[in-house]
């Protein structure tokens, strides 16, 4: 009689069950494509101090499963900017459809802004899903920087239960401007003691520009990062004259020669102070980037003589073949 050999029974058996068991799929937990999808964020995701000191964003909402209530923390920085307003959203009243329990409570020495809002008796039929802003909050800059608005401490319910969600910061930016040329970012760097706001640049000016605003009686500064590509002075150009000009409320302040200014072999670093208050201020160099790349005027140049040889060639061969004719003619 064979003796069994325990060992290989208990092999092939364990071979033979793992074998049928992934044989079978095993179902994953998975979130909701909705919950995956659903994100608390700050709108525009970028904020700056477009036409005068202050700026607004929106707290919104986008991808929700139905919700009777939320809450949301906004912090930011106190010593850059402060909120002067926050006015509540359309969303979860569904416009005025519902009442709801708002509440807020700000704290300006640490620059954080609490937000709850619940539907009164809220149920499945008055939930709320969608798109949508919560809040609004209206900030005024108090100087000239940068800083996050940061969210945490976020919460979605529905009845008793919390929805699974994303949040998405935003972030203010008076310091640092883009001027666009040909699709080309040129980034002008503005630090001051004053709040700057309102930056914008022309090329047919020669200029960038931009306004700052300070308390009475106090002196402001700026020192302004131009890059080379953008706008310098070019010694070798006598119109516009070969420094600096600056402009103050669209009169001259002053003309910074050369020996100056700080410059770089990219950049030129820009410094002068003023009398504070709200001021519009000019910065003219005698260089500016051109509307045609430089890289694009030899091949326009290129372009046209090879038009003027062809066109030439062209009236050549026209003028033979008439010479011809009249041969054959005579």
């Amino acid at each position: 009689m064979k003796t069994i050999n325990f060992f290989k029974l208990a092999y092939v058996l364990l071979l033979f069950t793992t074998t049928y068991i992934s044989a079978f799929p095993v179902a994953k937990a998975e979130k909701p494509l909705a919950e995956t999808l659903t994100m608390i964020y700050v709108s525009p995701k970028v904020s700056t101090t477009t036409h005068n000191t202050t700026f607004k964003i929106d707290i919104n909402i986008r991808f929700t499963n139905p919700i009777t209530s939320y809450q949301v923390y906004l912090w930011w920085d106190p010593t850059l900017v402060k909120v002067s307003k926050v006015v509540k959203g359309p969303f979860l009243s569904n416009s005025s459809m519902y009442s709801t329990l708002y509440v807020t409570k700000l704290n300006r020495t640490r620059g954080l802004l609490r937000v709850w809002e619940s539907q009164y008796g809220g149920s499945p039929s008055t939930a709320v899903r969608g798109n949508g802003t919560f809040f609004s909050v209206t900030f005024t800059a108090l100087g000239t920087g940068q800083c996050a608005l940061h969210l945490n401490n976020t919460q979605l319910v529905y009845l008793t239960g919390e929805l699974l969600h994303n949040v998405e910061d935003g972030f203010f930016n008076n310091k640092v401007h883009s001027a666009v040329w040909d699709d080309v970012a040129h980034l002008v760097v503005i630090e001051s003691n004053s709040t700057v706001f309102a930056f914008n640049w022309s090329q047919g000016g020669y200029q960038v520009h931009f306004s700052v605003y300070g308390e009475n009686d106090t002196v402001g500064y700026v020192n302004v990062t131009i890059p080379k590509s953008l706008l310098k002075i070019d010694p070798g150009i006598p119109n516009p004259p070969p420094y600096w000009q600056i402009f103050i409320n669209q009169t001259i302040w002053m003309n910074i020669t050369e020996g100056n200014w700080h410059e770089n072999e990219t950049h030129s670093f820009v410094y002068f102070t003023y009398p504070h208050s709200e001021n519009f201020i000019e910065i003219k160099g005698n260089w500016v980037v051109p509307e045609f790349p430089q890289i694009t005027l030899p091949l326009i140049l290129i372009a046209i003589t090879i038009l003027i040889l062809l066109t030439s060639k062209v009236h050549g061969k026209s003028r033979g073949t008439s010479t011809v004719s009249l041969r054959k003619t005579n």
